[in-house]
């Protein structure tokens, strides 16, 4: 299917170009053959959108290269669950899980810090 369409035609075949656009592609409607506007899936949106606050918050992107760097913390899994607190705990107490619940010793996670 093409992906440029005028006016005219995008309003002829809206509903294919909508079901195009839920499968992952884009649609780009002109005026005067110039772009006017796009049709797009709104998961693609969401995450156009998520990427696009990423990219503008400072903190996130050196928190992205700390991690590509690998400059990030490494924590186990039962350090995390330790620092956590429990109902009625306070902080550093643990964690209180339903009994047979199991916690590996050693299954590094690695975060970064903002």
């Amino acid at each position: 299917m093409k992906s440029t369409y005028s006016i005219k035609e995008a309003q002829s075949q809206f509903p294919s170009l909508v079901r195009e656009a839920e499968s992952g592609g884009m649609a780009t409607i002109t005026r005067h053959e110039k772009a006017a506007t796009y049709v797009m899936g709104a998961e693609d949106l969401s995450a156009l959108i998520e990427t696009a606050e990423l990219l503008s918050n400072p903190a996130a992107m050196k928190a992205i290269a700390d991690a590509e760097a690998g400059r990030g913390r490494v924590y186990s899994i039962q350090s995390s669950v330790n620092a956590m607190p429990g109902p009625g705990a306070g902080a550093g107490q643990g964690l209180h899980l339903q009994p047979g619940t199991a916690i590996p010793e050693k299954d590094p996670v690695r975060t970064s810090r903002p």
